[in-house]
């Protein structure tokens, strides 16, 4: 079962930061300090098996009427913490996949990595994030270390941002439109890891107007699959973006649902 939660559409620039080094443990990441304003309750328009998300006032720009199906075998769960999410798709009441405004830019959260570029829609997913429809737009993706292939899309092994891009986000949107990147686990990567001033980049693009994909993915308490770090890790991203990962693991078998968009916010 899918249920969404909606918030209000944030539009204004919120703050630009990753926590500072030590990485901090999720309870203490530097994030909004801002309670979650995006609960609510359904829309009494929704029926039967497929909810309705109403994203309330999208601000200029034509309405899309469209859905997303979403499929998810095994998934971490997401916490809402700030009002930079206007939106969220839950499974079984967890949410596992988010989307919303930083600054002048737009993202999406998944607590599955097989959520993000695979979502079955005619949402305009790719223009919203990167904010038109032409060029088609450019997608760098990083974080995991092997070859990784989403839909359409093959990204090469790269766990780190290259290094021309540090410290240079305006660099960064001269290139590319939309950043993607993964958590991977500490089993598969070593314990490597981006570095702080890799993802103070990418939240910088972000806030300039960048789109920005980040996914997490399931765990235990116990470190099953991505570890105790691995999690301080993506909240190093996800905190300033108004969410943080939590060490869950979502085993429900083959789960799937439709998200029913009557107004997707319009894109650009």
């Amino acid at each position: 079962m899918v249920r969404l939660v909606v918030g209000s559409l944030l539009l204004a620039s919120v703050a630009c930061t990753v926590a500072s080094e030590p990485m901090l443990p999720p309870a203490a990441s530097t994030g909004p300090a801002t309670p979650s304003q995006s609960t609510g309750e359904d829309d009494p328009s929704s029926s039967g098996s497929m909810p309705v998300l109403d994203v309330g006032p999208a601000g200029p720009g034509e309405c899309v009427d469209c859905s997303v199906q979403i499929d998810s075998m095994q998934s971490g769960q997401l916490e809402v913490t700030g009002e930079q999410v206007f939106a969220t798709a839950e499974l079984e009441g967890s949410v596992v996949y988010a989307m919303g405004t930083f600054g002048r830019g737009r993202f999406i959260a998944a607590a599955d990595s097989s959520l993000p570029l695979q979502e079955v829609t005619e949402c305009p997913l790719l223009p919203w994030l990167a904010g038109g429809y032409e060029p088609e737009p450019r997608l760098l993706a990083f974080g995991w270390a092997d070859e990784i292939e989403l839909g359409d899309h093959v990204f090469p092994a790269s766990i780190h941002l290259p290094a021309r891009y540090v410290g240079a986000p305006a660099l960064l949107a001269d290139d590319y439109d939309v950043v993607i990147y993964f958590e991977e686990s500490a089993y598969l990567d070593g314990g490597e890891q981006p570095s702080n001033a890799e993802l103070q980049t990418v939240l910088e693009f972000t806030d300039a107007g960048g789109g920005l994909v980040v996914s997490s993915e399931y765990a235990t308490p116990g470190g099953g699959y991505l570890t105790p770090a691995d999690i301080d890790s993506v909240n190093r991203i996800l905190a300033p973006l108004g969410m943080r990962s939590l060490p869950v693991s979502l085993n429900w078998g083959e789960v799937d649902g439709v998200i029913k968009f009557p107004c997707f916010p319009p894109v650009g």
